[in-house]
């Protein structure tokens, strides 16, 4: 081979899925991409500044994935958040039927205009989907639930209606899971309040002060 000619003004970006998310993905559905390599200002030209976001973590992508508007929290062109990553929404386009027999993993296909050419062949993207979903759940922040020796998860309560009191220990049965947040199944009622922090020394019963409180019901 003496040259390889690229067309570079759309592009094609392929991402690997395991073989169990891949169950839940379809054509049309929403996912969030980073450009981790590429500097936000190099978006700051024309056909990218406008369609170009900050990314806001996982925890932000979360809630915008599960959400009815394609908006990212964090709103903001390049020139306004020039250090953090930029990102961007795109739809599957194609979920190829084909797994590798080696690797278990399928392909998912995304098509993106590339103005200017800025992102180039072999370029390194991230890809964020949300593959599952539950409408109405209890929840809680995933740092809050310790795994005992046994296997067996517990989070501790704290004081629903004063600024110190006992802590609880609950047995919890947990689903669907993030870094951020896991669904609570059982265990837990939706007016109840759980330590997420300072919590791992605790011992059931022991008097704890509350320095801070989210959340309401």
């Amino acid at each position: 081979k003496i040259l390889r000619i690229d067309r570079l003004d759309s592009i094609r970006v392929k991402f690997n899925v395991s073989e169990r998310d891949l169950a839940f993905l379809y054509k049309g559905d929403r996912v969030w991409i980073e450009f981790p390599q590429v500097p936000m200002l190099a978006f700051n030209v024309e056909g990218w500044k406008s369609r170009i976001q900050p990314s806001g973590g996982r925890e932000d992508f979360l809630e915008a994935a599960t959400s009815s508007t394609t908006e990212n929290p964090r709103l903001g062109g390049p020139e306004k958040h020039p250090n953090e990553i930029p990102g961007l929404w795109a739809e599957v386009a194609v979920v190829y039927q084909a797994e590798d027999p080696i690797t278990h993993t399928g392909t998912v296909e995304i098509r993106l205009p590339n103005p200017g050419t800025l992102l180039k062949s072999g370029a390194y993207v991230v890809g964020h989907f949300a593959v599952e979903r539950v409408d109405v759940a209890v929840r809680v922040p995933s740092r809050a639930i310790i795994q005992r020796p046994d296997g067996v998860e517990v989070v501790y309560l704290g004081p629903a209606f004063a600024d110190e009191g006992a802590a609880e220990i609950r047995d919890v049965i947990v689903g669907l899971r993030t870094d951020a947040y896991s669904q609570i199944l059982s265990g837990l009622e939706p007016s109840e309040f759980v330590i997420y922090s300072g919590q791992r020394n605790l011992v059931n019963g022991q008097l704890v002060y509350v320095v801070h409180r989210e959340g309401s019901f």
